[in-house]
């Protein structure tokens, strides 16, 4: 299985507000990651904590500056760990399963626990109805769990490997119902074959706590399904 990675190292510049002013130079922000990988039954969660333009005191400077956490972060209750050559940020990977709610947690600097909470979603007993589709038709998509809600989005990861094919299909569609309505068109960029389906729900959270902006991505990346393509 292939795995496509969006650690907080490539999405920490996102966290960098376009206000770039000396009053949002005096705040924190917090950038979260969490990835569970149900098939191989990991997690990682990262943490970075940075001011914008704080270095400098320009007023138009908008560059980032992680920062280390006094007393450091906190992951699930346990402390996280700075990670190997890669700065101020904090990580902590560990054997586990899927879980709803995920807890990151720090002090202020009265020493006062802060916490930032976040709820993941995952995706359960997904497919077609069939392990055979046809990419001339189109097909129907399902899981259990919630729908997509505001800041989710579902990506297949498609993979055939005597091909030597990768295929994603991202889908934003927001709905109370699990299912997913794919037209012929777009079954039609699977050619006939064996192919390998895994499913990474990726989900955004962003929180004001007290002087912290904070934000998270989680994604979690399902166990693998073979399926066949006909015409």
């Amino acid at each position: 299985m292939r795995l496509f990675f969006f650690s907080v190292l490539t999405i920490l510049n996102i966290s960098a507000c376009t206000n770039g002013n000396k009053e949002a130079a005096d705040k924190r922000n917090l950038t979260c990651y969490i990835r569970v990988l149900e098939g191989e039954g990991r997690i990682r969660a990262e943490a970075t904590m940075s001011t914008v333009g704080e270095a400098t005191g320009a007023i138009n400077d908008t560059t980032v500056h992680p920062v280390e956490v006094p007393g450091g972060m906190k992951y699930q209750g346990t402390n996280m760990a700075l990670m190997p050559n890669q700065g101020l940020t904090y990580f902590k990977e560990f054997p586990g399963e899927y879980r709803e709610k995920h807890q990151f947690a720090w002090e202020d600097a009265q020493k006062q626990r802060v916490e930032f909470v976040v709820q993941m979603n995952d995706i359960k007993n997904f497919g077609f109805g069939s392990k055979t589709i046809s990419n001339s038709k189109p097909a129907t998509f399902t899981w259990e769990s919630r729908g997509l809600e505001k800041g989710e989005s579902l990506v297949l990861l498609w993979e055939n490997p005597t091909q030597h094919l990768t295929v994603p299909m991202e889908v934003y569609i927001q709905g109370n119902y699990p299912k997913i309505d794919f037209p012929a068109g777009k079954m039609k960029e699977l050619s006939p074959g064996t192919w390998t389906l895994y499913v990474v729900r990726k989900k955004l959270a962003k929180a004001q706590i007290g002087p912290v902006n904070a934000r998270a991505v989680m994604e979690f990346y399902s166990k693998t399904d073979t399926l066949t393509v006909t015409n």
